[in-house]
């Protein structure tokens, strides 16, 4: 996936001329695995009418000029005739990026009493513990957010109720964890395990399925 990152991030940036950051976990760093490295097609992208390479590369002749101060003084070619008017663009782009651009992967969610928010490396922790949990007969689901911005609010949203619970798990201090609150919005019980519930107390300690596998168990 993160293979496959790089190359939507790029994409991504080209689209909608804004900053993309890729996360990952330093454990991946650590290890190694097998992957297909394959170009993603992604559709075609508008002309670049605003870039600036030469007046022979545009049509009409016109030098371009990028400016941080697009908006708040006069440029040649500029679409924005205020700053307001840049403002109001932005704000019509981040609202249509968040609209668009949200990822995320559920798992066993359907019949979850208990739903696991998790990414990065403990999203594969919670994965088995969920598996573990389901052959327990217990129901237990997950919700993997893969782009923290925009985040996907709605999706954990909807499975927030009276009587459902969430465990948030997320080797940190409760960065996440603040994302569910406002997801939630007080309608259902939210639980944590974070960098405190590590298997050894060294910086080498992982939070491991078995742990979150207890926290389960005492949770239902």
């Amino acid at each position: 996936e993160i293979y496959d990152l790089i190359q939507l991030a790029f994409h991504l940036a080209d689209q909608y001329r804004n900053f993309v950051v890729v996360l990952s976990d330093g454990i991946i760093g650590q290890m190694m695995e097998t992957i297909e490295l394959r170009p993603l097609d992604f559709n075609s992208l508008p002309e670049k009418d605003w870039a600036v390479r030469g007046t022979k590369h545009h049509p009409d002749g016109v030098r371009r000029t990028v400016l941080a101060a697009q908006g708040l003084l006069p440029t040649p070619n500029s679409p924005y005739a205020s700053y307001l008017e840049l403002l109001q663009a932005l704000d019509k782009k981040y609202r249509h990026m968040r609209e668009a651009e949200q990822r995320w992967e559920t798992f066993q969610l359907e019949d979850a009493e208990l739903v696991l928010v998790a990414y990065g490396y403990t999203s594969r922790v919670s994965k088995e513990a969920v598996v573990e949990a389901r052959l327990r007969g217990l129901n237990v689901g997950l919700i993997r957010p893969s782009t923290l911005w925009p985040f996907p609010y709605e999706v954990i949203r909807k499975r927030a109720r009276p009587g459902a619970q969430f465990l948030v798990v997320e080797d940190s201090l409760g960065q996440l964890l603040e994302d569910v609150e406002l997801a939630v919005q007080g309608k259902a019980d939210i639980h944590f395990l974070g960098a405190l519930a590590r298997h050894d107390p060294t910086d080498g300690g992982m939070i491991l399925p078995d742990r979150v596998l207890e926290e389960i168990l005492r949770l239902l």
